[in-house]
Parts: C-alpha cells; sequence; structure tokens
C-alpha cells in the first residue's frame, strides 16, 4: 500500500508540474495580448504626444488647447505606466513559477519527469519572458519621455509666472471684465437679441437639417466600424486558420518525413531480405541436392537392409519354428515331470502313513513291553509271595489253622491273579507278535516304495538334466537370434533417424522458405500501404497548400478591403478635419469681427486677452452650458455666410460663443474617444 501511495503522489506531482506548465503557457499567452494591446496604446500615446509637440511649437503662449494635450498625455502617460508595472509584476511572478518548475525538474525525487518533454517548453518560455521584460523597458524608457515632455510643460513660463497660476488667472479675468460693461450695452444686447429671434427659427431648421445629416455620418461611421471590426475578426479568424493550416503542414511534414524514413527503412530491410531470400533459395537448392543425394545412400542401404531384413526373417522363421517344437518338448517334458512330481508327491504322502503307522506300532510295541516286564516283575512277586505264604502255610499250619483257611483263601486269590497275569503275559505277546510281523511287512512295503521313489527321482533328473540342455541350447540360439534382431533393428533405427533428420531438415527449410514468402508478402503489404499513406499525404499536403493559397487570396482580399475602408475612413476624418479647421478659423475671424465691433477702442492684446478670458469662462461653465453650447453650435454651423456678417451685437455675442463652445466638444469628444479606447484596451 505505501508503494501504491508513492506511486500515487509521483503521478498527483507530475500532474502539478504539467498544470503548472499550462498555467505559464496560458499566463505567457496573456502576457502576449498584454503587449499588444499595451503596443497600441502607445502608438496612441505617441501620436498624441507628437501632436503635443507640434502645437507647443506652433504657439509659444500657453493656450487651452496645450493645456488639454498637456492633461491627456499626462493621463495617458500615467494609465500606461500603471500598466506597465502591472505587467512586469505579472512577469516577475511568472518567473518565479518558472524557477519553482525548474527546482522541482532539477530535485532528486522529480527525476523520472523526463527533461526532454519540459526543457524545450521552458527555454523557449524563458526567451518570450526575456523578450517582454526588454520590451517593458523600452516602453518605460518611452513613458519617461513623456513625462519629460510634461515637467518640461507644467514648468514656469518665461513672464515668471506658473502655467497653474496662468491658467487660474485666465480663467477669472472673464468674471471681472463682465462686471465693468455698461447697462447700455446690455439693452443694446437685448434689442439685438430680439431681431436675431427671427434668424434663430431659420437656424434651427438648418441645425436641424445639419443634425440629420450628423446622424447619417455617424451612422455611416458606425456601420463602417463595425464593418472594420467583423473585418478584424474575420483576419484573425482567417489567420489563426492559416496559423493552424501552417501548423498542420508542419506536422504533416514531419509525418511525412517519419514516412520516408519508415519506408527507406522498410525498403533497405526488404532488399536484405530479398538477398536473405536468395542466399536461403541457394542454400536450399544445395541442401536439396545433398538431401537427394542421403535420400539416395540412405535408399541403397534400406535396400540392402531389406534384403539382409529378408534373410534373417527366414532365418527368424526357421528358429521360431524350432522354437515352436522345442517349447511342445518342454511341455511335454514339464507333462511328464508334473505326473512323476504328482506321483513322488502321492508316495511320500503314502510313505508318511507308514511311518506314522510304524511310529504307532512302535509306541504300542513299547508299551506292550513294559506291561510284559510289569506283568512278569509282578509275577516274580506273586511267586515270592507266593513261596513266602507257601511258608507261612506251612508254619501256620503248624500253628493255627484258621488263619490257615485265610490264607489259602489269599493263596487262591493270588494264583487266580497269577493266571490272569499269565494269560495277560500270553496275549500280549502274541500281540507283540503280531505286531512285529506287521512292523516286518510295513517295512517291506517302504523299502519298495523308496526303491520306485529313488528310480523316479533318478527319471526326474535325467529328465531335468535333458530339460535344461535344451532349455540352454534354445536360449543360446534365442540370444543370438535376439542379438542379430538388435542389430538389425538399430542399422533400421539409424537409417530411420538419417531419414527423420533429413526430412525434418527439408520441413525446416520449407518452413523458413514459407515464413519468407510471409514475410515478403507482409513487407509488399506495407509498402503498398505506406505508398498509399504517402499519395493520400502528398494529396493532403497538396490540398492544403492549395486552402492555404485560397485562404491567403481571401485574407489578401479582404485586407486589401479592410485597407480600403480605412483609406476611406481616414479620408472622411481628414475631410471632417478639414472642415472643423476651416469652421475654426472662420469662428477665429467672426470672434474677431465682434471683438472689433463690441469694443473697435482697446489695443490687438486686449481683444486676445478678452478671447481669452471669454474663453476660459466658457471653460469653466461648460458643465452648466453644455446643451445651450450644442444649440448654438449647430445653430452656428448651419447658418449662411450672410449670417456670420451681421453686425448687430446680440448675434454676434451668440456667435461668439458657438465657435468657441464647439471647439471645446470637439476636444471633449475625441479626449472622451481616447479614454474610451483606452478603457477598451
Amino acid at each position: 500500500m505505501e508503494g501504491v501511495g508513492a506511486f500515487d503522489e509521483r503521478t498527483k506531482e507530475r500532474g502539478s508540474i504539467r498544470g503548472m506548465l499550462t498555467k505559464i503557457e496560458l499566463r505567457l499567452a496573456y502576457t502576449s495580448e498584454k503587449f499588444l494591446n499595451l503596443e497600441m496604446l502607445l502608438i496612441h500615446v505617441i501620436r498624441k504626444a507628437s501632436d503635443y509637440e507640434t502645437l507647443a511649437r506652433k504657439t509659444d503662449e500657453i493656450s487651452i488647447e496645450l493645456v488639454e494635450k498637456n492633461i491627456e498625455l499626462d493621463i495617458l502617460s500615467g494609465i500606461l505606466d500603471s500598466e506597465v508595472n502591472e505587467l512586469d509584476y505579472f512577469i516577475s511572478f511568472l518567473m518565479r513559477d518558472i524557477l519553482g518548475v525548474r527546482e522541482k525538474i532539477y530535485d532528486d525525487e522529480y527525476q523520472e519527469v523526463s527533461w526532454e518533454e519540459i526543457g524545450e517548453k521552458l527555454h523557449g518560455v524563458e526567451e518570450t519572458v526575456k523578450q517582454s521584460q526588454d520590451h517593458i523597458l523600452e516602453i518605460k524608457r518611452q513613458i519617461d519621455k513623456f513625462n519629460k515632455i510634461v515637467h518640461l510643460a507644467e514648468q514656469e513660463t518665461p513672464n515668471g509666472d506658473s502655467a497653474e497660476h496662468l491658467q487660474n488667472r485666465y480663467f477669472s479675468s472673464y468674471g471681472s471684465k463682465w462686471k465693468i460693461q455698461t447697462v447700455e450695452m446690455q439693452r443694446n444686447n437685448l434689442q439685438l437679441l430680439e431681431k436675431s429671434l427671427a434668424r434663430e427659427l431659420e437656424i434651427e431648421k438648418n441645425m436641424t437639417d445639419a443634425r440629420r445629416k450628423e446622424e447619417e455620418i455617424k451612422l455611416s461611421l458606425h456601420y463602417a466600424e463595425q464593418e472594420t471590426y467583423f473585418m478584424e475578426e474575420t483576419v484573425q479568424t482567417l489567420l489563426g486558420r492559416l496559423f493552424e493550416a501552417e501548423n498542420f503542414t508542419v506536422v504533416q511534414t514531419g509525418v511525412s518525413q517519419e514516412l520516408v524514413r519508415k519506408l527507406e527503412t522498410v525498403q533497405f530491410d526488404l532488399n536484405r531480405s530479398l538477398s536473405n531470400e536468395s542466399e536461403m533459395k541457394f542454400n536450399l537448392m544445395l541442401h536439396e541436392h545433398d538431401l537427394q543425394e542421403a535420400l539416395k545412400a540412405v535408399e541403397e542401404r534400406s535396400d540392402i537392409a531389406n534384403s539382409e531384413a529378408i534373410s534373417l526373417r527366414v532365418k527368424v522363421n526357421s528358429l521360431e519354428k524350432q522354437l515352436h517344437s522345442c517349447n511342445i518338448l518342454s511341455q511335454e517334458a514339464k507333462a511328464s515331470h508334473e505326473t512323476v512330481v504328482e506321483q513322488q508327491n502321492i508316495l511320500n504322502s503314502e510313505l508318511l502313513d507308514l511311518e506314522n503307522v510304524i511310529l504307532d506300532l512302535r509306541d504300542n510295541l513299547f508299551k506292550t513291553d513294559s506291561r510284559a516286564e510289569n506283568a512278569e516283575a509282578k509275577c516274580i512277586l506273586l511267586t515270592e509271595t507266593n513261596m513266602e505264604l507257601n511258608e507261612e502255610m506251612s508254619y501256620l499250619k503248624r500253628n493255627d489253622s484258621g488263619k490257615t483257611f485265610s490264607l489259602e483263601m489269599k493263596l487262591k486269590e493270588s494264583d487266580a491273579r497269577l493266571e490272569q497275569a499269565y494269560t495277560n503275559i500270553e496275549a500280549l505277546e502274541e500281540q507283540k507278535r503280531l505286531l512285529t510281523y506287521s512292523v516286518s511287512d510295513m517295512e517291506d512295503v517302504v523299502d519298495k516304495l523308496k526303491t520306485k521313489v529313488f528310480k523316479t527321482e533318478k527319471r526326474a533328473e535325467m529328465a531335468e538334466q535333458v530339460y535344461k540342455t535344451d532349455i540352454e541350447v534354445l536360449k543360446r540360439q534365442k540370444r543370438l537370434l535376439t542379438c542379430s534382431v538388435i542389430e538389425m533393428e538399430n542399422v533400421v533405427n539409424d537409417l530411420k533417424t538419417e531419414v527423420l533428420k533429413n526430412t525434418k531438415r527439408a520441413e525446416s527449410a520449407e518452413s523458413r522458405c514459407v515464413q519468407i514468402i510471409q514475410n515478403n508478402i507482409e513487407l509488399n503489404k506495407s509498402l503498398s500501404f505506406l505508398r498509399h499513406r504517402l499519395q493520400t499525404l502528398e494529396e493532403d499536403l497538396y490540398r492544403t497548400r492549395n486552402e492555404k493559397i485560397d485562404t491567403a487570396n481571401v485574407i489578401n482580399i479582404k485586407t486589401q478591403d479592410i485597407l480600403n475602408l480605412v483609406m476611406k475612413l481616414a479620408s472622411k476624418r481628414e475631410h471632417f478635419h478639414t472642415k472643423l479647421s476651416a469652421i475654426k478659423k472662420e469662428n477665429k475671424i467672426l470672434a474677431q469681427k465682434c471683438c472689433k465691433i463690441y469694443d473697435p477702442t482697446p489695443t490687438h492684446n486686449e481683444s486676445n486677452v478678452s478671447d481669452e478670458d471669454f474663453v476660459g469662462s466658457e471653460l469653466s461653465n461648460k458643465e452648466a452650458t453644455h446643451n445651450e453650447s450644442n444649440v448654438s453650435d449647430e445653430d452656428f454651423v448651419g447658418s449662411e455666410p450672410s449670417n456670420k456678417e451681421a453686425t448687430q451685437a446680440s448675434s454676434t455675442n451668440i456667435k461668439m460663443e458657438s465657435p468657441v463652445t464647439h471647439e471645446a466638444e470637439t476636444d471633449a469628444t475625441s479626449v472622451q474617444t481616447d479614454n474610451d479606447a483606452v478603457i477598451d484596451l
């Protein structure tokens, strides 16, 4: 389980490293997009800075437009500086991630993660990060230049007053001038205003037409911008497709190169296999020739062996017949031997019975002898007792007659016993005689049986000797036959082994030929498949090239359309700028005329100061009088030249207010568009 846990941890760590690499690649893509946006913003800021420098060179004095350009340039440079600092911090964070991944790869625990997979990616990422850092340094240098321009503009003027103090004085002078005006001038202005109401209605009509035209122009501009936006999107998609097609072509070229290499290796293997096949065929031919010669020799040997085997078979058949006859004789000898053995067993059993009978008779003789001896001893005792009794009778006869009677009775009894003993002895002697006769008869029978047994044993021994000699002869013949048969079998087995070896060699050679043919077939199939694959890849390459050419043509056409639209937009913008510059010049001329009509006595410098005070008051009160200024601007744009040359004081005041407000509005709209572009970035 510990091993499995360690393996899971390693797989998780590998996944974390790959995840970090993907994050780094995504962040790098984000930084590249951010750099593109910053380049756009930098180009915009450079354009604004060039406009500011040209305007500052043209006018020695500080004007409202110059101040606005200065503020706008300062804001844009600050935004650019903040974006660059943020991007620099992001790149430092990205470098820290790259170093962390590199440390993990160099660590001993992560040696299993292949450096070949990740090293190229990290090297490319580091190069792009270094390029981005160099690019950031260049952008910071540009920002420093912009800041220098802004700080130089904010320094003191040649008169000794600062720019801010001059602006405050410029904006506060208009109020003091306005208070000095007399009541008569106000009355004249009111009369002029009453007279100009009739013309204002006509001017409103003209202004509605001008607004309608302006809305149409705005719509056309909006549609043109939308078309340019969509064309840019299509160009981006086409560029993406072109990039994908290039990548696909690169991949296909790599695959085709690999397939060409594989084809070369396959062709080399084919040539080698063909050479091996030719060598194997040559060896097979030689081997077949050798095998044929060996087969001929084996066939000759087999013919000789067959002839020898036939002669040996004849000999074996004759020997088998002899063996059969010997077996019959041996069976007959065995049968006679068995009969002799049976007779011998019967005689032995009869001898055992007779011996048992003889032993019984001998026991009976021994018993009768013992009885006779006992009877003789008793007879001797009885004779002795009889003698003693006779002596006692004689003595008693002398002494007492009663005792004699008892003693006579005892004598009679003893005589009777003696007679019985004699009769018993005689009977025993007769039995002994009979037994001796029977024993002698039995001994004669036993002797006869022993002679018969001896004769049968001699016959059996003679038969056994004959049987043994026959068996030994047969065994010798059998051994000779088995030896000859074994030799023949060995020869036949050797021939069979040689034939089997030759057949195995032939089969192995045939199997090798079959394998070589199969390998050739497979190689031909793989060659045909690879050729077909090459053809398909070439067709795909040709198709992709045609698609690339078509897409490039489409992109060129669309880029030409976009360039034409951009040129049209630029021409329209220049046309609008020329119109605005002409209107500004006319407004300045009208303002000078109004100043001359309004106050002909003051000098040229006082008129300029009054104009500047009037412009500052208008800028300070721009938010309050935005709608009135728009109306006056539209009235002024739609007014005819006859109205411009009017001599009335009220109309001149209105006309003097309208161009100034128009200039302020154009500058505000340009600043607003620039700010919107910055926000979009």
